[in-house]
């Protein structure tokens, strides 16, 4: 299946056959798709990526803010504002943790004026 999938979305059979590019590509749609999990061969760290549980909450508190979860141009200004990255994709754990301690603060200052 693999393969067919390498063929199909790139026109070759072999990973040693793509481009650099090609291959962030296809980490990044194995990755997006859940099929990597970001562990590194011989790294209990990974990557440091966000937890599954972080990714569910930066996308709960995006449409609390009514964006529209992860995507979302305000979440990606946030989240360049306060992380110092183009896009929550590129998030490590702690930085994902700023970006949802941030927004956590806005939201609940949003709640207390809509309260007064």
């Amino acid at each position: 299946n693999y393969r067919d999938w390498l063929e199909q979305r790139f026109g070759v059979r072999s990973a040693a056959n793509l481009t650099i590019k090609q291959l962030q590509d296809a980490v990044t749609d194995l990755r997006d798709a859940g099929w990597l999990d970001g562990a590194g061969r011989g790294s209990s760290h990974g990557y440091n990526r966000p937890t599954p549980s972080q990714w569910n909450k930066l996308a709960a508190l995006s449409r609390e803010m009514g964006w529209n979860g992860l995507d979302s141009h305000g979440l990606k200004t946030f989240t360049k504002r306060i992380a110092k990255v183009d896009s929550p994709r590129f998030l490590n754990r702690d930085q994902a943790r700023k970006v949802i301690t941030g927004l956590q603060k806005w939201r609940n200052t949003i709640r207390m004026e809509e309260a007064k």
